[in-house]
């Protein structure tokens, strides 16, 4: 999904320092929560402080969880892009730990064993109720019946769809459609083609049909990208 710099982190929910050796200053990782995205569906940032630029990026996607992840890789491309030759490390593993394969394996605690089931006590016999006064139940009966409440009309949402052009329907399909379907049927398009650049993460390669979206180019930052497809829907 996108990169793109921010100016603030938010609400910080989580954190990770890292050892750059033995003199220099510690690198620190800090993960904002994900917040949606006026025109982008959901976005989380990061900042990196200690190597670089501190600037406040992001990384978008279709919703929260797949923006965190998202955002956790990129910071991951990130600190290896700034960390050549520094040897960063995160508890003696040069791995940084923030690839799905390097969390340990879980230890699964089985659930403690049921308490046995104690019988219930003998209920109380009922106590008959004594008979309501003739003259409460007349005045009752009385009474006129209140008139039925109208029927609440049910709320009809309003969705918002957008329609591609005619070179962004040769991508994502015909339209009309939600915005964030639009950004979803993009990246499944870039990734059944394999058009992410193998060298630089955080590009793609743009083949014929992607030409027309992108004025031409034969490469476009993930950064670039939604802004991009915004002047081609409706």
């Amino acid at each position: 999904m996108a990169l793109k710099a921010q100016s603030t982190l938010g609400l910080i929910i989580a954190e990770r320092t890292f050892d750059a050796g033995r003199d220099a200053t510690p690198v620190v990782l800090r993960i904002g929560a994900p917040r949606p995205h006026p025109k982008r569906d959901w976005s989380c940032p990061y900042q990196i402080v200690g190597i670089g630029s501190e600037a406040v990026r992001e990384g978008v996607g279709v919703d929260a969880l797949q923006a965190l992840m998202l955002c956790v890789e990129m910071a991951r491309a990130d600190l290896e892009a700034r960390s050549r030759g520094d040897g960063l490390r995160w508890l003696g593993d040069s791995s940084l730990g923030l690839t799905w394969r390097d969390l340990p394996t879980p230890i699964l605690t089985p659930p403690p064993a049921p308490e046995p089931e104690v019988a219930p006590a003998a209920a109380a016999p009922e106590k008959t109720p004594p008979p309501a006064p003739v003259e409460r139940i007349t005045k009752a009966a009385e009474r006129p019946a209140r008139p039925a409440k109208p029927a609440k009309k049910p709320k009809i949402a309003v969705v918002n769809t957008v329609t591609p052009d005619a070179a962004l329907r040769a991508v994502v399909g015909d339209g009309p459609m939600l915005r964030k379907d639009v950004t979803k049927k993009f990246w499944a398009y870039v990734k059944r083609h394999g058009l992410q650049d193998r060298l630089n993460r955080r590009a793609i390669n743009v083949d014929e049909k992607l030409r027309a979206v992108f004025g031409g180019q034969s490469q476009v930052a993930m950064s670039d990208v939604e802004k991009l497809i915004d002047k081609h829907v409706k």
